[in-house]
C-alpha cells in the first residue's frame, strides 16, 4: 500500500504529521496533505513560459481580470467539474515553476480552450506545419511535466521530509483548520526553504479493490472518475 504524507488531529504532539498506509495506519477523519509547492531550490529543472502556454494563459487572466465569477460558471457548465474549481483556475494561472500550469486531464484543457474560444485556433509546429492549438499547447504542457519527473526523482525524499518538518512547526494552525471544516488549505509561512500551500483533504472513507495505474498515485479525481479502476 502506498505511504502518505498525512495529518490526525486526534494524536498529540509530533505524531499528528506522518507516513500512513492506506487501510493500514490511514483512517477516516485524517486528512491528506496535497502540497502545491512553488520551485523549492534543489537544482530542478525550471519550465520555460511556452510559446502556446502564453496564448492560453494570457486569454484565462483576462477572462479572470474582467469577471471571474462568470469564467467559473462558464467552465462548470462546458463540464468542468473540479473540487475547487476556482481555486485550480487560481493555479493555472501561475507563471510555471518545475512545470506548466494547467488542468491534469487532456479532457478538462479542452474544455479550458473551449469556453476560451481557443479550442479551433491553430499555431505553428516546430517543422513549420500549421497544427492545432489544442495539440501544441498540450504536448507543451505533458513535456514540462516530463522534465519535471526527470529532474526531481532524486529530490522528492529531500522535499518531503522537509515538508514534514516544516509542517510539524505550525500543528496548532493546522488543528485549528479541522474545526469548521472538511477540508483547508494551509499557505506555507515566509522565509521557510519551502514555498507554496498545502491542501488538507478529509478522509471520509477507505476502500480496497482498486488498481489504478501508478501514474494516477496521488492524483485527485472525482469519484465517478475511480469506478473504471475497480476490480
Amino acid at each position: 500500500a502506498a505511504s502518505i504524507l498525512s495529518f490526525d488531529p486526534e494524536v498529540d504532539g509530533a505524531e499528528q504529521i506522518g507516513h500512513r498506509r492506506l487501510g493500514e495506519t490511514l483512517h477516516e477523519g485524517m486528512f491528506l496533505i496535497v502540497p502545491l509547492l512553488d520551485e523549492v531550490g534543489l537544482g530542478v529543472v525550471r519550465a520555460r513560459h511556452g510559446d502556446f502556454s502564453q496564448i492560453w494563459k494570457g486569454r484565462l487572466r483576462e477572462r479572470w481580470q474582467t469577471n471571474p465569477n462568470e469564467l467559473v460558471a462558464d467552465l462548470l457548465f462546458a463540464g468542468l467539474r473540479l473540487v475547487r474549481l476556482e481555486a485550480a483556475v487560481r493555479h493555472w494561472l501561475n507563471p510555471p515553476t518545475t512545470v506548466i500550469h494547467a488542468p491534469q486531464q487532456k479532457v478538462h484543457f479542452e474544455i479550458l480552450l473551449r469556453v476560451l474560444n481557443l479550442v479551433d485556433s491553430n499555431g505553428t509546429s516546430a517543422d513549420g506545419m500549421r497544427t492545432p492549438l489544442l495539440k501544441l499547447a498540450w504536448n507543451e504542457i505533458r513535456r514540462s511535466r516530463g522534465e519535471a519527473i526527470k529532474a526531481g526523482v532524486l529530490e522528492n525524499d529531500i522535499v518531503d521530509e522537509q515538508l514534514h518538518v516544516l509542517l510539524g512547526k505550525h500543528l496548532t494552525e493546522l488543528r485549528a483548520g479541522t474545526m469548521t471544516q472538511r477540508g483547508f488549505c494551509f499557505t506555507l509561512p515566509a522565509g521557510e526553504d519551502l514555498a507554496g500551500q498545502c491542501l488538507f483533504h478529509l478522509v471520509c472513507g477507505v476502500e480496497a479493490d482498486f488498481r489504478a495505474p501508478e501514474t494516477e498515485f496521488r492524483v485527485v479525481r472525482e469519484l465517478g472518475e475511480l469506478d473504471r479502476w475497480r476490480d
